[in-house]
């Protein structure tokens, strides 16, 4: 019986994130829909995924209070 750990998962790239975010059952996600389908990086990893996702337009966001964000694509809403 083997005690290695399993292979770690790599960041998820871009696209990954962009494809969860269109396939989600709601028309928009929370980033912590998106740490909880890619649990094994950081917070910080998925942010910086969905904030450059942003900055390139693939992606739209929209404040709902002091500290709460709503991700979704134009598709979407």
């Amino acid at each position: 019986m083997s005690t290695k750990p399993g292979p770690k998962m790599k960041n998820p790239t871009h696209e990954q994130v962009l494809d969860f975010v269109r396939e989600h059952s709601r028309p928009f996600v929370t980033t912590s829909d998106v740490l909880e389908k890619f649990s094994t990086v950081s917070r910080r990893t998925i942010n910086k995924r969905l904030n450059d996702l942003h900055d390139r337009g693939e992606l739209q966001k929209r404040e709902i209070g002091a500290q709460s964000v709503v991700w979704y694509t134009e598709s979407q809403h």
